[in-house]
């Protein structure tokens, strides 16, 4: 079976309004080049199945094969992505990837740790659309052989304070 757009989800169990996570994974490499490996957070009704991870309005998730970004269905330009070389065959070395979801100021940053990395491992966004957004970890994978450890940085619970207009 083909287990393209499958997705495993983390949830801590309440939501968080900061969230720093670390993704550690290796490419599988083989004939048919790399597997997409969406790596990110998403909303809590994400679907499981069958997600293309970059056109997804509930995702918003780095490809770690090419580094291309999707913010909530919306494609990110390429200089605000990360530039990666697609893994060669033979390299199957592991490979990081930190992101960090602030919900209060609506930014969303990966830093890559990889040797396919050509330019700024470091890329930071700031989008309305993410403002006050709930979201938990959430890996999007193309192939069961692919391996991710999720490792919690550190997460910032969202606090019931009254907000004022």
């Amino acid at each position: 079976g083909d287990d393209l757009g499958r997705l495993v989800q983390w949830t801590l169990g309440s939501p968080q309004e900061l969230w720093e996570v670390k993704f550690i994974f290796t490419h599988v490499c083989g004939p048919n080049g790399g597997t997409v490996l969406g790596l990110g957070f998403g909303t809590q009704d994400v679907k499981m199945e069958e997600v293309d991870i970059l056109e997804c309005d509930k995702l918003a998730v780095c490809d770690a094969y090419d580094g291309e970004i999707n913010v909530l269905g919306q494609q990110i330009s390429n200089k605000e992505s990360l530039d990666l070389h697609e893994p060669s065959s033979g390299s199957c070395e592991e490979e990081s990837i930190i992101a960090l979801f602030d919900s209060n100021k609506g930014v969303l940053s990966f830093t890559v740790n990889s040797t396919r990395c050509r330019s700024s491992s470091k890329t930071e966004i700031q989008m309305d659309c993410l403002r006050g957004v709930e979201l938990y970890p959430t890996v999007a994978f193309a192939n069961r052989r692919s391996k991710v450890r999720v490792e919690v940085i550190r997460t910032h619970m969202a606090m019931p304070a009254p907000r004022c207009a």
